[in-house]
């Protein structure tokens, strides 16, 4: 996943980085970090961005 997919991900929830690293369980310097491209998302990281977008569109859906 490239920073910029990653970053689209993430806006395509409305969440801020501080919102997506309290999800995640990490520091929100980490996804500036990603998105910056100073140093590569892990696999670990897209897996669970992809947890959380599809979390976030089922409850989307749900209201």
């Amino acid at each position: 996943m490239t920073s910029r997919a990653f970053k689209k991900s993430r806006k395509s929830i409305g969440y801020s980085q501080p919102k997506l690293s309290k999800e995640m369980g990490i520091t929100t310097r980490t996804i500036t970090r990603w998105e910056n491209r100073e140093v590569s998302i892990p696999k670990v990281a897209e897996m669970a961005l992809e947890l959380v977008v599809l979390k976030a569109k089922r409850k989307g859906r749900s209201r």
